[in-house]
């Protein structure tokens, strides 16, 4: 049985193979193959039919119905019209969608236009009615499909419990994770490989609920938010060492940076964002674990980025596994920034999650997580990490918090 894709492509391939072909394809670079389901190439072999289709409608978030100029007239063989036929499997599909309201998204190919009511059995007279989108030929394909995907990572996120998408200039998402409540042990015990002096007292830390973002802020988030206007620093645009990829994290920003793009990202939205506090960051990394990684007592090549294994940072999302709050590169890739000052070890700690300042404003700053270059101690969940609040480097990023 095919496995769970929250994209589901409905076409027909004598009204428009070639073009749907092309969608698929941009639709698998930016979501991946696991995805997209698009027609029997989803299905394994020896699979039942009509049993797997309802399985992939029944566990997708949003369906794609494309229609070419042949969409609604094409006949079979005995001379009947194929949406006529109650077993026809596009009719089959939009149907299921319409029944479990599943969101709909008509693609109308060049020329095309939604079919006439009178043109569609009865039982799809509400296709009609959803809002659909051109997806054109060249030169407007590549902006099309720039819309597509947009409305696309706005439906999958927002039909997901626990997440939330912030809409950035230029079309840019920020995908946030909610994370839950709760109290944990924070800091690591003198058995554990790696254990240092600063990750003790282990001590107790409730936790409120918060939003955190699902990955650390990449390249292209990061410039989206510095070209609005500055509020208390300029902020520089492609500051990262490594590039090329905009899905990349950001790097080489310094603490107070990582802070003003917090501010500028707080007024355009209205609402409050800010670095994470490190109990909030130990808390959302470990996830509700006890081991050094949240992932278990030890972690892979194949889980993170870290050890020089690569050689530089990579794409965000690439490790496909996150931890039980769904976050992902919270080990390795990049050192992401805190709020709080740097202290020697946790006696006198805050038991609230809040972060722990010093009087002395220019006191060191906390990073954690370990980065690509890091070896597997440093990676761990309760591993600690300090840097002036002037400090860039091409192993330091951050990711964003705000209030439920």
């Amino acid at each position: 049985m095919p496995g769970s894709s929250p994209i589901f492509i409905s076409y027909r391939r004598e009204d428009s193979k070639p073009e749907t072909e092309r969608i698929y394809e941009h639709l698998i670079a930016k979501f991946g193959r696991t995805s997209v389901f698009k027609d029997v190439n989803s299905i394994p072999l020896g699979s039942p039919f009509v049993e797997s289709l309802e399985q992939a409608l029944g566990e997708c978030q949003v369906l794609l119905v494309i229609i070419g100029k042949h969409w609604a007239t094409i006949k079979d063989a005995n001379g009947r019209h194929r949406l006529g036929i109650p077993d026809d499997p596009v009719r089959f599909e939009i149907e299921s969608a319409l029944r479990r309201k599943i969101p709909i998204i008509p693609i109308f190919l060049e020329g095309v236009r939604m079919p006439l009511p009178s043109q569609l059995p009865e039982s799809l007279h509400n296709l009609p009615l959803q809002n659909g989108t051109q997806v054109g030929q060249d030169p407007s394909f590549e902006p099309d499909m720039a819309r597509l995907i947009q409305a696309l990572t706005e439906i999958m996120v927002q039909t997901k419990p626990g997440a939330h998408v912030e809409v950035l200039p230029n079309n840019t998402s920020l995908e946030m994770i909610k994370v839950p409540g709760g109290t944990f042990a924070m800091g690591s015990s003198e058995g554990e490989d790696g254990w240092k002096n600063d990750e003790a007292p282990r001590h107790s830390v409730e936790i409120a609920s918060f939003w955190m973002s699902k990955f650390p802020i990449t390249q292209i988030q990061w410039d989206a938010v510095a070209n609005l206007k500055p509020i208390t620093y300029d902020l520089p645009l492609n500051p990262s060492y490594f590039s090329g990829n905009e899905n990349l994290p950001v790097e080489s920003i310094t603490w107070y940076e990582a802070c003003e793009f917090c501010a500028r990202l707080s007024k355009k939205t209205g609402q409050s964002y800010w670095l994470p506090s490190e109990a909030e960051w130990e808390y959302s990394c470990r996830a509700n674990t006890i081991t050094p990684f949240s992932f278990g007592r030890t972690i892979t090549e194949k889980q993170a980025n870290f050890d020089n294994h690569v050689k530089r940072t990579t794409e965000l999302g690439g490790y496909p596994i996150s931890n039980n709050f769904e976050l992902f590169d919270m080990h390795g890739n990049v050192w992401e920034w805190c709020l709080d000052h740097w202290h020697e070890n946790y006696r006198g700690a805050p038991s609230d999650g809040e972060a722990w300042y010093t009087n002395n404003k220019d006191k060191e700053r906390i990073c954690r997580g370990g980065s690509w270059n890091y070896d597997p101690i440093h990676c761990r969940s309760a591993s600690r990490m300090c840097h002036s609040p002037n400090k860039n480097s091409k192993t330091i990023g951050f990711r964003v918090v705000r209030k439920t």
